[in-house]
């Protein structure tokens, strides 16, 4: 959709209706109803600069209605929301990633190995540290995401439990989330400027999507065991 139309509209004054050519092709229309997917908008947008959101709602005694609730563009994606949902992911895929080295290797040497002599030490000394100031969180609380990838990149029983069939297919995976995080936490530096930016990400998020679901059936599988 051509932002300069929406953009002469919006100088002479003049509104934006259902039945306008813009409006009426389906290409440039983003449905939501009370709830929406980060990929689903990124998915959208992957092809064009900006749409127009509809709210559909089926709650009304005259039953379905929708009506124009904004307008978005390729520079909102750089907005809060959309990082905050994305972080969300990163957090939850994250944090299920450490519980599933924990529960896989009850001794922490066991995965601690798979790090290079500098990082052991830094997480060794972080986990003392803690300790000493009476907080025991074990030594899985130092690792970063970059180094929990790196730990179940080598280790072929997490990979396999998280359903990739090597260490390779999960290193392909998830080699670029940690680029991925650096990117979303940092807040005053734009995200996405172009449309191959919103694939890039479009497909980051879904690698990302996959990999939590997966982490999630393994610790609901661990659960019921």
């Amino acid at each position: 959709m051509e932002t300069s139309y929406l953009r002469s509209l919006f100088e002479s004054g003049q509104p934006l209706h259902q039945d306008d050519p813009v409006v009426r092709d389906e290409g440039h229309n983003f449905h939501t109803g009370p709830f929406v997917t980060i990929f689903s908008l990124l998915e959208k947008m992957a092809s064009r600069r900006a749409i127009i959101v509809f709210r559909d709602s089926d709650a009304t005694e005259y039953g379905h209605v929708e009506f124009i609730w904004g307008l978005i563009t390729i520079s909102d994606l750089n907005r809060h929301g959309v990082r905050s949902g994305i972080y969300r992911l990163l957090a939850d895929v994250e944090s299920g990633l450490a519980r599933c080295l924990e529960l896989e290797h009850q001794d922490p040497w066991k995965w601690l190995k798979h790090l290079d002599e500098e990082y052991q030490a830094r997480v060794l000394g972080y986990w003392e540290l803690s300790k000493r100031q009476g907080v025991d969180v074990g030594p899985i609380a130092a690792l970063t995401l970059s180094q929990l990838i790196q730990i179940i990149c080598r280790d072929d029983k997490v990979a396999a439990r998280l359903g990739y069939l090597s260490r390779t297919q999960f290193k392909k995976a998830a080699s670029g989330l940690p680029t991925l995080r650096n990117r979303v936490m940092h807040p005053v530096r734009p995200l996405i400027l172009s449309i191959e930016d919103v694939e890039r990400i479009r497909v980051s998020v879904l690698i990302l999507e996959v990999l939590r679901e997966r982490v999630e059936n393994l610790l609901r599988n661990n659960a019921e065991a």
